[in-house]
């Protein structure tokens, strides 16, 4: 189970990972990383456990 300290508006499930845009538009991301979909380089071929923050200058409403 992901506990998440934020608010949730929009969530995005892929086969191996999963993306929350929080009611402020901060996305957090955690999954599998095999092509860079949570954010990470697409070097960074590994499982992330926990949500971590997107860092970006934008915030988001919605996403698909």
């Amino acid at each position: 189970m992901i506990t998440l300290q934020v608010t949730p508006t929009s969530i995005s499930c892929g086969g191996y990972h999963t993306a929350v845009v929080s009611s402020v538009g901060d996305v957090y991301l955690w999954g599998r990383n095999i092509q860079g979909q949570c954010g990470r380089s697409l070097t960074y071929n590994q499982f992330i456990f926990t949500p971590h923050k997107l860092h970006s200058e934008t915030s988001l409403k919605q996403f698909s």
